[in-house]
């Protein structure tokens, strides 16, 4: 009985390993400078250049699995990258840099519209609102039409014609 269970969980171990070993070959592993730690990229596993060192200027995520935020100072703006280092979509800029992942969403922009992206990199809602706060208890409050009203340091959104979605980007 306990070799069975012994080969049992070796066989399931061997199994998991594998399977670990597959995901974790593509993913890519921020680097930096020995004598400059704020200078970064990526590498994969193999430890080949992906991203080289400075390409971006600020690099956010320690592991690359599906999609990275990075900025990027030729676009001036929060981008989201893939392990090729290819760019995704632009990424909302709030407080200071790249929007925060709120119930498995955050917003992106394209063309000055906003949409939401999942946490595989994926786009989930395209974007083509013009005003989008995070997603909470499922919803997020949008709208087609908006303002924007500076309060000093800070802005805040006006429209009359707000409404909710739900995560799949259907009206509520």
């Amino acid at each position: 009985m306990t070799v069975r269970i012994l080969l049992i969980t070796l066989f399931l171990f061997g199994i998991g390993f594998i399977a670990y070993n597959q995901s974790d070959s593509s993913w890519l592993y921020r680097v930096s400078l020995e004598d400059d730690p704020t200078a970064t990229g990526y590498v994969n596993a193999e430890g080949d250049t992906i991203v080289p060192i400075g390409k971006y200027t600020a690099c956010f995520a320690d592991t690359i699995k599906t999609y990275g935020a990075v900025y990027d100072p030729e676009r001036k703006a929060f981008i989201g990258i893939n392990n090729k280092d290819e760019f995704l979509f632009e990424i909302f800029f709030f407080d200071n840099g790249p929007d925060y992942v709120v119930e498995g969403l955050f917003r992106i922009v394209e063309d000055g519209k906003i949409g939401y992206a999942n946490e595989a990199g994926e786009i989930v809602i395209v974007p083509k609102y013009s005003c989008a706060h995070p997603f909470m208890d499922g919803k997020a409050e949008v709208t087609f039409s908006c303002t924007t009203e500076k309060r000093e340091e800070h802005s805040l959104w006006k429209s009359n014609e707000w409404f909710f979605i739900d995560k799949q980007g259907n009206k509520l």
